[in-house]
């Protein structure tokens, strides 16, 4: 099957932007750290959201369907 069109540099694009992306993660780390840990936090923190807020709810309404059949 032949591909509909081909990247320029294919390999080496992925790796460019793979290592503007660790520099630029980098330099943040550098430059603000608290802006960083807070960036870290934040993606950490939200399973234990969903586990306190929603996922009660979620159990609370998989409980009424299946009372109801």
């Amino acid at each position: 099957m032949e591909r509909p069109h081909r990247v320029w540099l294919y390999p080496l694009t992925i790796f460019f932007v793979c290592a503007i992306m660790i520099g630029l993660i980098a330099n943040t780390v550098l430059k603000d750290p608290v802006t960083a840990a807070l960036g870290l936090i934040v993606p950490l923190i939200a399973p234990v959201i969903y586990e306190f807020l929603f996922r009660k709810e979620h159990d609370r309404i998989a409980a009424q369907n299946a009372r109801e059949e």
